[in-house]
């Protein structure tokens, strides 16, 4: 684990595992980051997640975003709902973009597997498409060709 200190008047810095290239914690001391853009995810051994950085962090999160890394995001069971803040970290995570055609208009998510078994909303199995692709992964699950 790496502690990545940003030297600005909040104090602001991320907890990194550069081994499995993951942001496990995010902090500023500013007033935006406390109040307005905190999105607790969970908690494990007092290290919290957060899905939404403030904008002393946006753009050492977003590069290192496109070097790889991921959120740690806890609860990778999932859940039955897609919750508002789950989709916010999926936006982020794809950049607001169709994981396929980079497309920003009419985005909607899709389960990558559905039903009971590991069937869950989460970001390993959740992602965001276009309507196009959208029509064409269920019609390629059902067999609608």
């Amino acid at each position: 684990m790496r502690r990545l200190n940003l030297h600005n008047k909040y104090e602001s810095y991320l907890l990194l595992d550069d081994e499995s290239k993951t942001i496990l914690k995010l902090y500023c001391d500013c007033d935006n980051f406390k109040f307005c853009h905190i999105h607790k995810e969970g908690s494990l051994m007092d290290i919290k997640y957060w899905a939404t950085p403030c904008e002393h962090l946006i753009d050492v999160t977003d590069s290192l975003i496109k070097q790889g890394y991921n959120f740690k995001i806890l609860n990778k069971g999932g859940y039955k709902r897609l919750s508002v803040k789950l989709k916010k970290v999926i936006r982020h995570l794809q950049f607001g973009e169709c994981k396929f055609c980079s497309k920003t208009d009419d985005l909607e998510f899709h389960r990558l597997q559905r039903g009971n078994n590991n069937g869950l909303y989460n970001t390993e199995n959740t992602i965001l498409v276009c309507k196009e692709h959208h029509k064409l992964l269920h019609c390629k699950e059902t067999g609608c060709y």
